[in-house]
């Protein structure tokens, strides 16, 4: 996929990031799932196994990207607890629209910046898949907010 090594660079910081929040993603959509189910929201439980399986793409997709050997990263990471479904919900689209808006921006930016154009059209894709999951988390929690 590249024509030159993304080894040292910030755009390998952001992959694996990237990767670390994608991945935190599908195991976090995989839990608030398995509530909703329970919570016999099923709509909900959908959404989040479906939405679940779109971050597992995209951590798929950044896997491919490693180099190889170790990257040292200043991670902050969001501990979200469950809790109900709404909340679970309403917590998601907050953690899709930093990621849509904030994160994913800029590093497709900084991609581009260093001369790695397919990653940083990848960045582009995934703010855009981010974007949608957030939209779709609204309707969700517009639906519950009627019942």
């Amino acid at each position: 996929m590249l024509n030159k090594t993304i080894k040292g660079s910030i755009t390998e910081q952001n992959v694996a990031l990237a990767f670390a929040n994608e991945s935190m993603t599908v195991s976090r959509y995989s839990f608030f799932s398995r509530i909703a189910y329970e919570e016999e929201l099923n709509q909900a439980g959908d959404a989040f196994a479906e939405i679940s399986e779109d971050e597992k793409r995209h951590a798929a997709t950044l896997f491919k990207l490693f180099a190889g050997g170790t990257v040292e990263l200043n991670l902050s990471i969001p501990l979200i607890p469950a809790g109900s479904t709404p909340d679970n919900i309403a917590n998601s689209v907050k953690l899709e629209n930093a990621a849509w808006n904030i994160r994913y921006p800029e590093f497709a930016k900084k991609a581009a910046d260093e001369g790695f154009l397919e990653i940083a059209e990848a960045f582009k894709k995934f703010a855009h898949d981010e974007k949608r999951h957030e939209q779709r988390f609204k309707m969700l929690l517009s639906n519950l907010s009627r019942r």
